[in-house]
Parts: C-alpha cells; sequence; structure tokens
C-alpha cells in the first residue's frame, strides 16, 4: 500500500522488540529483555518514528507494572529504557542535529492533514476488531492489545500536532512499523471467526460480509502501489538508468553540468519532488569521481541552498568555474 523503504526494516524491529517483551512477560527470561534493548535500538537508528515506538512500548510496560505494584518488573522495564536512551544518545546529540539542522524538509500542510486522517481512519477500522478481543474474548493478553493501540494513538496524535503548528512533517508510511501489528492482528482474528465461529444466528450474513471486507481491504489497496509503481516509477527508473550511463561515457573528470546535452538526457521528477536538475547529474557525477561545476555563479548558489549542508558536503557540491 505505501512505498515502503526503510521502514519495512524499522516494522521487523518494532515487531521483534514487541515479540521479545511479551516473551519476558511470558517467561522472565533475561534473554529476552536483553533482545528488547537490543531490537528497540536498531529500530531507533532505522527510523526516528521507530524509536518513539519502541520507546513508547518500554515506557507503557514500565507504567503497567508500577501501577500493578510489581516492583521486580516495573524497576526492569526502567533500568531498559534508560539503557535504551543512553545507547540513543550518540545521534541525539549529533545525527538529529546534523539532520535536522542542515537538511530542510517541508511538505504542503494538507497533504500532512490527509495522510494522518487516513491513518486515523486505518487505526479506528482496525482498532475494531482489536477492541472485541480485549471486550469479549477474556483475554490474558487485554493489557498487551490496549498498549499496542496506545503506542500508535502516541505515535500518531503529536506528530499531527506538530504538523498543524509548527511544521508539516507527518506522513503515513511513518505509522507502518506499528500500525502493522494492529492490521495483522485485527485480520487474523477475523480471518479466525471467519473460518472457526460459523455459529448461525440473525445477523450471520452481515458479519460474514463486514470480515471479508476487512481482510481483502488491504489486499485491494495494493493494487494502488503496483498501478504507481508500473506506470510511473517503473519508467523513471529506466530514465535514470540511461542518463547515469551517458553521463558516466563522458571522458572528462570535470563536468560543466549547465552544458550537458539535455536532449540526450531525459527529464524526470518524481511525485513533483524535483528541486534541480544539476544537483541530480551532479549527485551522480560525484559518485563516479567526476567533478560537477557551472559557469553561472548566481546558478550555483541557487543550486548548492537546495541541500543547505553542500559547503561542508562534498557529494552535493556544485562548483564555480570561469
Amino acid at each position: 500500500m505505501m512505498n515502503l523503504r526503510m521502514y519495512s526494516l524499522a516494522a521487523l524491529f518494532v515487531v521483534a522488540t514487541w515479540y521479545y517483551i511479551l516473551k519476558f512477560n511470558f517467561e522472565n527470561n533475561f534473554r529476552s529483555i536483553f533482545l528488547v534493548i537490543v531490537f528497540a535500538e536498531l529500530s531507533a537508528y532505522t527510523h526516528y518514528y521507530a524509536a518513539m515506538m519502541s520507546g513508547l512500548f518500554i515506557l507503557f510496560y514500565f507504567i503497567l507494572f508500577y501501577f500493578k505494584k510489581n516492583k521486580t518488573m516495573y524497576s526492569i522495564y526502567f533500568f531498559s529504557g534508560l539503557l535504551y536512551l543512553i545507547l540513543y544518545l550518540p545521534w541525539i546529540f549529533y545525527g538529529l542535529r546534523v539532520q535536522f539542522k542542515d537538511l530542510s524538509y517541508g511538505q504542503p500542510l494538507y497533504k500532512s492533514l490527509i495522510e494522518g486522517l487516513f491513518a486515523i481512519a486505518l487505526l479506528i477500522f482496525f482498532g475494531f476488531p482489536l477492541k472485541r478481543i480485549v471486550r469479549y474474548s477474556n483475554s490474558h493478553y487485554s493489557n498487551d492489545l490496549n498498549i499496542l493501540f496506545y503506542v500508535n494513538c502516541f505515535s500518531l496524535f503529536p506528530s499531527l500536532i506538530y504538523s498543524i503548528f509548527k511544521s508539516p512533517i507527518y506522513l503515513l508510511r511513518y505509522s507502518y512499523p506499528s500500525l502493522l501489528l494492529v492490521e495483522f492482528i485485527s485480520v487474523s482474528y477475523l480471518f479466525y471467526k471467519f473460518n472457526y465461529l460459523r455459529t448461525i444466528h440473525n445477523n450471520y450474513k452481515r458479519r460474514k460480509l463486514y470480515i471479508l471486507f476487512v481482510i481483502y481491504f488491504i489486499s485491494f489497496l495494493s493494487f494502488f502501489s503496483l498501478f504507481h509503481e508500473a506506470v510511473k516509477v517503473f519508467p523513471i527508473s529506466i530514465k535514470i538508468y540511461n542518463n547515469d550511463n551517458k553521463l558516466r561515457e563522458i571522458n572528462s573528470k570535470y563536468v560543466n553540468v549547465g552544458k550537458i546535452n539535455r536532449g540526450n538526457i531525459d527529464p524526470y521528477d518524481i511525485n513533483g519532488s524535483m528541486g534541480s536538475y544539476n544537483i541530480q547529474y551532479s549527485l551522480y557525477l560525484r559518485s563516479i569521481n567526476k567533478i560537477p561545476f557551472l559557469n553561472d555563479k548566481k546558478q550555483v548558489t541557487v543550486d548548492n541552498s537546495i541541500y543547505p549542508n553542500s559547503k561542508t558536503n562534498p557529494h552535493t557540491e556544485l562548483y564555480f568555474k570561469k
């Protein structure tokens, strides 16, 4: 349904974090709590939203056992959370500061709001079966399912509030690592109900239609992704590949990107995000040890401003040359 990129890896680590939390709570095996910290840290260094999700899992279990007055368990989760935070400090002090200072990222507010509303709709849609498990099945995992729901809420709503009042940062794919768990458990529950609980009652047909709709909802949406990849992304990928081949054939070490034959290099854009063709060409030229430059000093300033760290990062810097 979404272009996942690193988010599938982040999802693996978030799912593994929660899995080993459940395993530790059931077995009290310290190997499991060690793996909780390992996978939580891996998720944190994969994506900052995954960092928030894994941190929230640890925090909510600390709160749960604190109110249950289980001193041993809440102490373990307290020190696990503290260790998790300490191991993440290098990225907080360096990575986040550099990333958010030098890489300006912005998008229209309406995009964050639309994707946020869609995320809320998905959370409600798949949260309904989740709540039914808690309410009607007397599951010993009621607290775990509630925590899963709260993790999704607390990683979504603050992001939307920040997007509205400060800067539009939220994208639907950021919710993927934890929303995936809600969807999977809800669909699994409904599939179980559909296949094994065929009790005849008055509204059986209506429930059957609802369950079938939910089970195939995600699969249906995946066709949008398939269409996008086949119609838009794949042709652009071919253009990029052909362009790079032509740029590689340039014999000179110094390449004037302003005089590249644009008839020979096909233009391309992905989701309207193209900032500058000069920068796109120079990124690849740098990767093959060629030095891109321009004769127009004003244009060099404009292009380098797209990546504010270009003055200190030779991988994105364009030179002015008379």
